[in-house]
């Protein structure tokens, strides 16, 4: 039966044999399309999961529950993070992709980095701020005592007398201890808008010009309190006040 549909075809005229040829030809290149489409998941695609925030194990293990490829594409060092967290990822999540897609992924450096700590004895706070922040330091609590200037008298960490170039994590807080000087509680001062600030921020500004911080409220739904930003002040912004006077702030959750 085969040989006679062969020896039939072979026997056509040329128009015949010519139009089966594109027939097959078209047969060809639909199967050829079809097994590309198996093969790559021509149309199928898969949401990125967000991995951000994750740990490493927790974020390799989402990626391969979706067939998704993974790799270390750098290594940062951020403070509020956790070990080994996550802090960004490419494609970002919820971004369309196909099946064994690659994605890069920012994490958390571990060990966390030592830094020298600097001088900021006998500088004024804004300075000192300045220049922990650069050596890649924070600014924990600030407290004044009585002196003649308004200078930093002391640096801290710990509850212990910190000396220059002593090596700690980098992004550690770094307390003060700041002169008083001889303020005039009576002399009247303007309020300035705290707000937007976070409680550190406010602390570091409120001392600046003398005052001091009072009452911190938070919402019920803040998470991240060193994160939290300042909504509601008391006085508010453009009031009159006195060296030395308490200031009550309300802080939410950052937007």
């Amino acid at each position: 039966m085969a040989n006679k549909f062969v020896n039939s075809i072979l026997q056509a005229k040329w128009w015949v044999k010519l139009l089966l040829a594109m027939v097959f030809f078209v047969l060809f290149l639909v199967m050829v399309n079809w097994v590309l489409k198996a093969i790559t998941h021509h149309g199928e695609s898969l949401p990125v999961p967000k991995v951000k925030g994750l740990v490493y194990d927790e974020a390799t293990r989402l990626l391969d529950e979706q067939d998704l490829r993974y790799v270390i594409f750098d290594s940062v060092y951020v403070p509020k993070a956790k070990p080994n967290q996550i802090v960004e990822q490419n494609p970002s999540a919820g971004s369309k992709v196909k099946r064994n897609r690659i994605i890069y992924l920012t994490i958390n450096a571990l060990p966390v980095p030592k830094v020298k700590v600097p001088s900021v004895i006998d500088m004024s706070l804004r300075e000192a701020v300045s220049k922990l922040q650069a050596a890649g330091l924070d600014v924990g609590e600030i407290t004044t005592k009585p002196d003649i200037t308004n200078w930093v008298l002391e640096q801290r960490f710990d509850g212990r007398t910190l000396k220059a170039g002593t090596e700690i994590d980098k992004g550690s807080k770094i307390d003060l201890v700041v002169g008083k000087g001889e303020h005039n509680e009576d002399k009247d001062l303007i309020m300035m808008d705290i707000r937007g600030l976070t409680i550190d921020e406010a602390t570091i500004e409120l001392t600046l010009i003398g005052l001091n911080l009072g009452t911190v409220t938070y919402d019920k739904d803040v998470k991240d309190k060193s994160d939290a930003v300042i909504y509601k002040q008391i006085p508010q912004s453009g009031n009159n006040v006195y060296n030395g006077q308490e200031i009550d702030i309300f802080l939410k959750e950052a937007d």
